[in-house]
């Protein structure tokens, strides 16, 4: 690996290309979407208002009905009272009067009624119309765009002559050379033999008794020591 680093950086291969990025965005989308979502807020909250009217006034009519039935049988009985006693007469009058004035009471009451379920209907319409529009802003509210611009060195700018091409070609042939003829047995040995000592638990009394391969690597590693005083170490 480190042969293959030393390489690379002698041939130039793993330079860097600098990159600069130049980007705008449009945020023209989200404010669309917030709008959209204000007027859902506020469609909703005259949507619940009218179900509440509705409601009082559904209520008020069920009570003013009521209140008519009840004259009515209070009608019917004075009738009944005024064959016999004609003296119930100014009663039955008024009685009739009250329950005219309550017809009108119940019609006005119906009347409202249907006007206010008619705009909780047109308001719950509005409602999924405004929602409609909403989750159509929503689906474009990420919209943006970007645009840049790449700036990369140019090796070649200055380029090596004859000499200097030929230290190079000269360095990364040693290098090559070294990595193909090296087979790793100094650091295997010397692994082995710091991994065997650690793991003795009596280093005096056990570490004298060698195996094979601790005979092989301190042979090996006497045998680089002579090569390197001799020279001769690569």
């Amino acid at each position: 690996m480190l042969g293959l680093l030393a390489v690379e950086q002698l041939t130039g291969t793993v330079t860097p290309h600098p990159v600069v990025l130049n980007g705008t965005s449009n945020g023209g989308g989200a404010r669309d979407l917030l709008q959209a979502q204000e007027a859902v807020n506020v469609g909703s909250a005259e949507w619940e208002s009218s179900k509440s009217d509705l409601a009082v006034s559904k209520k008020t009519a069920e009570n003013e009905t009521n209140s008519l039935s009840t004259i009515a049988k209070e009608v019917a009985a004075l009738e009944a009272q005024v064959k016999t006693d004609p003296s119930k007469q100014p009663e039955l009058d008024k009685a009739k009067a009250s329950l005219t004035s309550q017809q009108e009471k119940v019609r006005q009451v119906d009347a409202d009624t249907q006007k206010l379920e008619k705009r909780e209907k047109d308001l719950k319409d509005n409602l999924k119309h405004l929602e409609g529009l909403r989750d159509a802003a929503r689906s474009v509210s990420t919209h943006a765009s970007a645009g840049g611009t790449v700036q990369v060195v140019n090796n070649s700018a200055h380029p090596m002559n004859k000499e200097t091409a030929q230290i190079v070609a000269d360095a990364v042939t040693k290098i090559i050379d070294t990595v193909i003829k090296s087979d790793f047995s100094r650091e295997t040995c010397l692994d082995y033999l710091v991994s065997a000592k650690a793991s003795t638990e009596n280093t005096a009394a056990k570490f004298q008794e060698e195996s094979d391969a601790t005979s092989f690597c301190k042979s090996f590693l006497k045998n680089q020591e002579k090569n390197l005083e001799k020279g001769s170490a690569f």
